[in-house]
């Protein structure tokens, strides 16, 4: 049983009815998912783009630091201390914990223990919010472009 989320309850801050699981265009994406959209994109474009060019062993180990950082803050704080409950830490180290993992812009804690602990209740099932049934692409991030508005 996964606890609840204190002190909102049982309160979901994701929607899960968005039926049926498509890649929708971009006329047709709120402005949430076209803001999403954008942001992913943007990143990866720019990163294509400068890469190349701005490479530095400096810049490659800051990267690197970041992604530990942010990996860290997805896998400890969002993943097992948020969504699990898995350890209970100082408030000032779970804020920085939550912070590295806002850093990994994936989006607000709330948000995204909320989609995990939906996704646990109902893990490869057809309310799954993010089920490997429903192919590659949407179980890796097709369903971060398809929420309610």
């Amino acid at each position: 049983m996964i606890p609840v989320l204190e002190p909102f309850g049982s309160t979901k801050f994701w929607g899960f009815e968005t039926w049926p699981k498509i890649q929708k265009s971009w006329g047709k994406m709120n402005k949430k998912d076209q803001i999403v959209a954008s942001l992913i994109g943007s990143i990866h474009m720019l990163a294509f783009l400068f890469a190349p060019f701005t490479y530095t062993p400096t810049a490659f180990w800051v990267g690197f630091v970041g992604y530990m950082f942010t990996s860290l803050g997805i896998t400890a704080s969002y993943h097992r201390q948020l969504t699990h409950k898995s350890f209970n830490s100082p408030k000032w180290v779970e804020y920085i914990l939550a912070t590295w993992g806002v850093m990994a812009i994936q989006g607000h804690p709330m948000e995204w223990v909320s989609a995990h602990r939906h996704h646990h209740l109902h893990c490869d099932k057809e309310a799954d919010p993010h089920s490997p049934y429903d192919g590659f692409f949407w179980s890796h991030m097709g369903w971060l472009f398809d929420s309610a508005e």
